[in-house]
């Protein structure tokens, strides 16, 4: 039986979480403050037990709509291959409204989204790696911001562009989620002018799942970011200005029309 989400469901979920996910109760602990409404979401109940799930989660607004993106759909390993994962796919894509969005964990999941919802690819990506022996110098400064600095300054740096405005409970959840991993949100003042991040170092690894700066100022932000947190190497995600150094990120009900600018995202709480 596929059902709303119910507040007493909240401990079983945390469980199927950590079942499928792997992540820390410190993890699922900033999910569930801050994005998690009881109803957002839908779980597959076989036995009187949860054994899939899929949250909705409001995130902002997209094209001046609600933006509801499809979050978190697990499965127990045990309950796979019953088509669990497909019908909880269309029914929050159902539930999700005009501004509805997805963001597959790996490339092959767009075409079981596109196969099982009307999800269009619509959000691109340029996506850099560099190792500290090869950047430069940096120049500039870097500053932890609050979630409300960070969003002022963002929309600044979007103007013009297509993308998602982040509600203050996202901005908040990437916020916690970087401090949890010993990253940050952080205000950039190079010499070219003031920009944003959002870094993430898990296990060593540095990962800005957010850089707004402009092309010319990658190299020296990700020099500056790999200066404060640590170590040899950092990947960067930022808007794709040309199609031929863009990916696929993310998927829309409306789809990106050639010829368009591309629409950003943003961090996806990956």
């Amino acid at each position: 039986m596929i059902r709303l989400m119910k507040d007493e469901d909240t401990p079983r979920l945390r469980e199927l979480w950590k079942k499928v996910f792997g992540d820390g109760d410190a993890y699922i602990d900033v999910f569930f403050r801050n994005l998690y409404r009881p109803g957002a979401g839908v779980v597959a109940e076989e036995g009187g037990e949860p054994r899939a799930m899929g949250f909705l989660v409001d995130i902002g607004r997209y094209r001046g709509a609600e933006c509801l993106v499809t979050y978190a759909v697990a499965c127990d390993p045990l309950f796979r291959n019953r088509g669990f994962g497909g019908e909880i796919s269309r029914r929050l894509y159902e539930m999700s409204g005009p501004g509805g969005v997805i963001c597959p964990a790996e490339e092959s999941l767009f075409g079981f989204y596109s196969r099982r919802t009307e999800y269009k690819t619509d959000f691109f990506v340029t996506e850099k790696s560099f190792l500290r022996g090869g950047l430069p110098h940096p120049e500039g400064e870097i500053i932890p911001m609050v979630e409300e600095e960070y969003g002022v300054i963002r929309e600044t740096l979007l103007a013009g562009r297509p993308h998602i405005e982040f509600n203050m409970n996202a901005l908040r959840h990437q916020r916690e989620i970087c401090d949890l991993s010993g990253g940050g949100m952080v205000k950039l003042e190079l010499p070219s002018g003031v920009y944003c991040a959002a870094a993430e170092c898990w296990g060593g690894a540095v990962t800005v799942k957010e850089l707004l700066a402009p092309e010319g100022e990658i190299r020296n932000a990700a020099a500056l970011i790999l200066e404060k947190y640590g170590g040899e190497r950092v990947t960067v995600r930022t808007p794709s200005d040309r199609p031929e150094n863009a990916r696929p990120f993310a998927m829309g009900k409306r789809g990106h029309s050639p010829g368009d600018p591309l629409p950003w995202y943003g961090f996806a709480f990956d």
